[in-house]
């Protein structure tokens, strides 16, 4: 290809018989090196027409100080008299970078190209310093893409770094970051940084203090990217902290390969045939390749093109002129570039060094490399269950792979064949440090279709890889104090109780707390729910198959907190979240809910508790006072009723009063000789005389039977309407006429109704009763719309405080309870009990708890807002899994039930059920009932004491008046005697006589003038009673012999009547004319009989009511029927036999029929 290049440009320019000459400069390692530069390029020169384009080399060996680098290369331009266009350079491996940095830098500032074929490190890469330089050697940066291919081959997820401070490691660390987010499936766990700028790092540094964190860690997988002196470091503290024994891997940079000390076991990758000759080759023909070109495109340029001269020259004013027409103007500047790119966009596919390509920054790309691996070739090796260890010996470097990209590229492969990838292990060929080799069941493919998918697989032993991390047995578990999960108290005795019996249940264990700012430690013994989890998990034995147990260290967390992303730049986590992030923790076995944000940053096993958010309030109590048995009505309505009693009763004593038929009247059929004429009397009351001296025998006839039956009266209707009302029994007087009646049935039917509505009432309100939440729930009007005087809150920054808030139906709720939220659920749940907080959203795990636990608190509606709470770890923790298959067994054989009976659904006797049975009735219902019985008892005792007491002082009242009145009645009896005398002797006169009654001087009377007055009432009332009874006995008397003033001497004193009759008597016996028998009466009346003037003779069958007498007679006052007020005769009747009055029906006849019957 060079010569054809060649050929065209002798067949342009063959007129020109001017050579045109080409310097390519050279600083190179060794004089070898040197050599075999001059002699690549005296072989291109060779296969050229020497007498047309020259090719001149020009080069030293390079001074390892960097001034004088830059001398040198001042120099080859002075040697070159304007005409070099590249250079070439390299340097020793491991010296100092800096003479070909400063080479570079000098370089770039005149524009002139350099090729270098030994410069790894990335600073190179940078255009802005280095602009005009490229290489033929990849950075050693690029090889953090092999390590990634080899930490997905080997199945590695944790990987420690150890590496310098330099811009390589930055642009490691770089790449393999962000392979980790790609997600690759693996995470740097830890890096340990070395500064390299330090001369003597031994004394700089403490390796040992550096690895003993490493070592601590679970991780086992080291990648180490490090100069060879700093990797003998490593290497040795390595070796001291016995990490380079099995269960280790370890790979290296391609620089740390030559180190003295290099351990068996570690893989690192190098350069393929990178021999520094080669590169020398390989950049000569990139520079002269170039050169031909820009002479093809441009000959008339590249003929009177000038470069640098002196370093004293100017490089944008260096310009070369043509000497042609036109003498046109070349800058060296502007044609240096266009080398430069020239340069970079050649592909050499038949390099020494293979496949010669670079990139935008004129570094090698797609550079072939070989995976090594350091075996001590002499000795035996083992597998990893038996370690033998052996004095130092240098390993040698097995190559057991290769990465880099094979011939063809992808896009010119054509094979049906899978494109091969870049990396291949020989897996069978791998040992590890400790000179072991690690062997595993899996699964592999043992034949594959026409596609190349697998078909069939089968599960044998082949070889592979140490795991990347190491199960640690001994755990630094952290917890959080939360009822009822985790409960502390100090420690007593020096010693809690402990149990190694995971049967056991509510045994103790021992834990600490540090305090964050002071530093002090103290000791706490820690018991609960998760606590007894945590035993269960440390000693599965019994529980599984094949479980691994573990020791741990418990400690409280510092800041109390289960932990957010702090408020600043870093979101630094906070709380137990915090310590499993930074390492101060393993494992946290406390209830912790799993939310998307900490789910980001730690691993959640399987949730070992399902839950939800609910509500807790207060229970309302059913307020029973002494009221309570009027609650079935209001209060409106039992003053209704109480006001309809009394209405009632008194329309019921009006329309009795009122009616014609109020009344039942009793009446004697006349005789057939009588003119049907009844005489009415009015009933008067009398006394029994004390004394068994004469008394006045009365006559009346069927006394009982000729009284009146009146209607109710007002207390008695006021008696019927209570009783009606309340279902007792009627001893008393009933409504008579039938439009009472009528009234009387209507309150019946509605006492009816009263009565059973409040009975079904009263078994609503006190038999069923049952207290009622305060809300209903979640989606209650109180929560949804607030008030001002109803508070609801939860826990400020609480996973349920963080739902809330995400809710967009909760907006309003959150916009009130934000500013009322607690910190900490200890207060709320006090401010519930407290009754200044209404209601308090939480976990319902804990309010279940409490719920438990104090009978005046109380969960109100559905659950929502699903959670669960798991143990936390870091991501990719070897525990995560083991774990999670343990919780899930424990749920499949109800052990998490049973620490929910322990722990939370505590079953607690003090506490009322509340279930759908009915309530008994209690004192406080009913002593309100009770209550008026008592009242009832003590008014009917104070009131028969009033009654005592006012009939007492009415009798001696009435004694007195009697006292004064006797000897004045007795005086007016002698007067009358002597009257009636005197008028006994006037013959047949009209008259009209009065009798009255006076009591014996034991029986208490009213005044004369009282009498008068009571009497006169009685007479004008409209009671009569008569009845017809033909069965009564008949006295009769003698019609024209009538002795008025007759002795009753005659008479037996056991006679039941006496008869005026011819002076002489006659014994009959006397009927009742209501009742047909004897009745006696003890109440002093008087009744009088008015005749008219014709005084002839008495009417027949006249019923006269008479009431006991006393000794004496009673005066008869005959007066004129005329009714004038003039007293005609006085007739006075004596008798001292009269011991006891009785009721007689006495017959009367020849008295003028023109008798009253009614007055």
């Amino acid at each position: 290809m060079i010569k054809a290049i060649y050929i065209l440009v002798v067949l342009g320019f063959a007129t020109e018989s001017q050579c045109l000459e080409f310097t390519i400069g050279g600083l190179l390692s060794s004089q070898n090196a040197l050599n075999g530069f001059e002699k690549m390029v005296t072989s291109i020169r060779d296969s050229v027409f020497d007498d047309i384009i020259n090719f001149k080399a020009a080069g030293e060996i390079l001074a390892l100080n960097a001034l004088k680098a830059t001398n040198q290369v001042c120099d080859l331009f002075n040697s070159s008299r304007g005409r070099m266009f590249a250079l070439v350079i390299s340097h020793p491996n491991g010296a100092p970078g800096s003479p070909p940095l400063s080479v570079s830098f000098t370089c770039a500032f005149y524009h002139l190209p350099v090729v270098g074929v030994s410069a790894r490190h990335s600073i190179f890469s940078d255009k802005y310093s280095h602009g005009s330089f490229l290489r033929t050697v990849p950075p050693f940066s690029s090889e953090a893409a092999i390590w990634v291919d080899l930490i997905k081959a080997f199945g590695w997820r944790e990987v420690c770094v150890i590496h310098s401070d330099d811009h390589d490691a930055k642009r490691v660390l770089s790449y393999l970051e962000s392979a980790s987010q790609r997600g690759m499936e693996f995470k740097i766990t830890r890096q340990v940084p070395i500064n390299t700028d330090e001369e003597d790092a031994a004394q700089m540094k403490d390796f040992i203090s550096l690895l003993q964190p490493v070592r601590n860690e679970q991780t086992r997988v080291i990648l180490l990217f490090l100069r060879r002196k700093f990797a003998e470091y490593v290497f040795l503290a390595a070796r001291k902290l016995g990490m380079l024994e099995a269960e280790w891997a370890w790979i290296v940079t391609e620089q740390a390969l030559d180190a003295s000390n290099i351990p068996n076991g570690v893989i690192g990758v190098r350069l393929l045939q990178a021999s520094e000759l080669d590169h020398v080759a390989d950049a000569v023909r990139i520079v002269t390749q170039s050169i031909l070109h820009l002479v093809r495109a441009d000959y008339d340029a590249m003929k009177h093109l000038d470069s640098v001269k002196t370093c004293s020259d100017i490089p944008s004013e260096i310009q070369s002129k043509s000497r042609g027409y036109g003498r046109l103007a070349y800058s060296w500047k502007d044609y240096a570039s266009k080398l430069f790119r020239e340069m970079i966009s050649m592909n050499l596919t038949d390099g020494r060094t293979g496949r010669l390509e670079f990139d935008e920054y004129g570094d090698r790309i797609n550079p072939i490399y070989d995976v090594v691996n350091a075996q001590l070739t002499n000795h035996e090796i083992s597998d990893s269950s038996s370690q033998k260890s052996f004095e130092f010996e240098r390993p040698t470097l097995v190559s057991v792979g290769s990465y880099g990209l094979p011939q063809p590229t992808p896009m010119e492969w054509t094979s049906d064949e899978p494109y091969p990838s870049l990396l291949s292990i020989n897996f069978s060929k791998l040992v590890w440090p400790g000179n072991s080799v690690v062997k595993r069941r899996q699964m592999v493919c043992i034949q594959r279709n026409s596609d190349g998918q697998c078909h069939k697989t089968e599960k044998r032993l082949v070889h592979a890889t140490p795991i990347s991390f190491k199960k640690k047995t001994h755990l630094k578990v952290v917890t959080i104090e939360s009822i009822p999960f985790v409960h502390t108290r100090p420690k007593l005795n020096g010693k809690c109780n402990e149990s190694d019996d995971t049967s056991v249940v509510k045994a103790e264990v021992e834990c600490t707390h540090t305090d964050p700012v002071t530093g002090v430690k103290k000791s706490y013994c820690c018991y609960g729910y998760c606590i007894d989890l945590l035993r269960l998990l440390a000693n599965r034995t019994g529980l599984e198959l094949t479980p691994t147990p573990f020791t741990y260290d418990l400690h409280l967390v510092g800041d109390g907190q289960i932990g957010d992303a702090g408020e600043n730049e870093t979101h630094k986590w906070t709380g137990i979240i915090g310590e499993i992030l930074s390492g101060k923790a393993d494992l946290a076995v406390a209830p912790v809910s799993i939310t998307p944000e900490r789910a980001a940053r730690v691993e959640f096993t399987k949730p070992f508790k399902y839950l939800g958010i609910t509500i807790l309030v207060k229970r309302e109590r059913a307020k029973s006072n002494l009221g309570s048995f009027l609650q079935p009505f209001e209060s409106s309505l039992w003053v209704l009723v109480a006001l309809s009693v009394h209405v009632v009763a008194f329309v019921l004593y009006l329309l009795d009063r009122f009616s014609p038929f109020g009344r039942l009247n009793t009446k004697l059929k006349p005789s057939e000789n009588d003119n049907n004429t009844y005489l009415t009397l009015q009933q008067l009351t009398s006394k029994k005389q004390a004394s068994d001296s004469n008394s006045l025998v009365l006559l009346n006839s069927h006394a009982n039977n000729s009284r009146k039956d009146e209607g109710i009266n007002l207390s008695g209707a006021v008696y019927f309407a209570w009783g009606v009302l309340l279902n007792s029994g009627i001893g008393e007087g009933t409504p008579r006429s039938f439009s009472a009646r009528v009234l009387g049935m209507v309150w019946a039917g509605f006492a009816m109704i009263i009565v059973a509505s409040y009975t079904a009432n009263l078994a609503a309100f006190l038999v069923l009763d049952r207290p009622e939440a305060l809300i209903s729930g979640i989606d209650d009007v109180r929560l949804r719309n607030p008030q001002k005087d109803f508070l609801f809150a939860t826990v400020r920054g609480s996973p349920v405080d963080m739902y809330i808030k995400r809710q967009v139906e909760f907006a309003t709720m959150y916009r009130v309870m934000e500013t009322s939220n607690y910190d900490s659920v200890e207060e709320a749940i006090q401010a519930i009990k407290s009754g200044s907080l209404k209601a308090f959203i939480w976990e319902s795990a804990r309010l279940q708890y409490e719920v438990s636990l104090d009978c005046e608190l109380i969960t109100t509606g559905e659950v929502f807002g699903r959670n669960s709470y798991g143990l936390v770890m870091k991501k990719r923790n070897p525990w995560l899994h083991e774990l999670s298959q343990a919780v899930l067994n424990f749920h499949e054989r109800g052990i998490m039930e049973t620490l929910d009976t322990a722990w939370i659904h505590l079953k607690s006797n003090n506490c009322e059920r509340t279930e759908s049975s009915p309530a008994t009735l209690g004192l406080t219902n009913m002593a309100g009932v009770f209550i008026m019985i008592g009242m009832g008892l003590v008014a009917g005792v104070v009131l028969t004491f009033v009654e005592v007491l006012c009939v007492k002082r009415k009798g001696e009242k009435k004694k007195r008046i009697e006292l004064s009145t006797a000897a004045v009645q007795q005086w007016r009896d002698a007067v009358h005697r002597r009257k009636n005398e005197r008028s006994l002797k006037a013959p047949n006169q009209q008259m009209r006589f009065c009798y009255k009654s006076i009591s014996s001087e034991d029986t208490n009377k009213q005044s004369v003038e009282e009498e008068e007055e009571e009497m006169k009432d009685q007479l004008h009332s409209p009671t009569a009673y008569s009845q017809n009874n033909s069965s009564h006995k008949e006295c009769v008397s003698n019609k024209s012999d009538l002795s008025v003033n007759t002795k009753a001497e005659q008479c037996n004193v056991d006679d039941d009547s006496f008869i005026t009759k011819t002076n002489t008597c006659r014994k009959r016996k006397a009927i009742d004319c209501s009742n047909g028998d004897n009745a006696f009466s003890d109440t002093p009346a008087s009744f009088d009989f008015y005749t008219s003037n014709n005084f002839n003779h008495f009417n027949e069958n006249v019923c006269i009511t008479a009431y006991h007498c006393s000794s004496r007679c009673n005066k008869v006052n005959v007066v004129d029927d005329k009714q004038d007020g003039k007293v005609d005769n006085d007739y006075y009747v004596d008798s001292d036999k009269f011991r006891r009055g009785v009721n007689h029906a006495v017959k009367i006849s020849n008295i003028n029929s023109n008798i009253i019957s009614s007055v």
